[in-house]
């Protein structure tokens, strides 16, 4: 199966369900790119937020408990995925 993004598997399930008229398909491809596009930007700057993360928590951290590092990461990980790394 071929790995897909969210806005990817909605595009194809709301091809299946809509019946749009050809200019309407055409705004509905536009907004899809775009939708598409921010994901992306959302994937990259998650990605980067995180790879700062696990630096800071190599250099400035390295002192603390296993546990402490450890939940550290869990609430890293529940940020991001509540609406990104604020």
């Amino acid at each position: 199966m071929k790995k897909q993004t969210a806005v990817e598997w909605l595009h194809m399930k709301l091809d299946v369900y809509l019946e749009l008229f050809p200019s309407e398909w055409q705004r509905f491809n536009q907004v899809i790119e775009e939708a598409k596009a921010m994901e992306k930007e959302q994937t990259e700057e998650n990605m980067a937020h995180a790879i700062t993360f696990g630096w800071e928590l190599s250099h400035y951290h390295r002192d603390k408990e296993p546990e402490k590092l450890l939940q550290m990461q869990k609430d890293f990980i529940t940020s991001v995925i509540k609406g990104g790394y604020k």
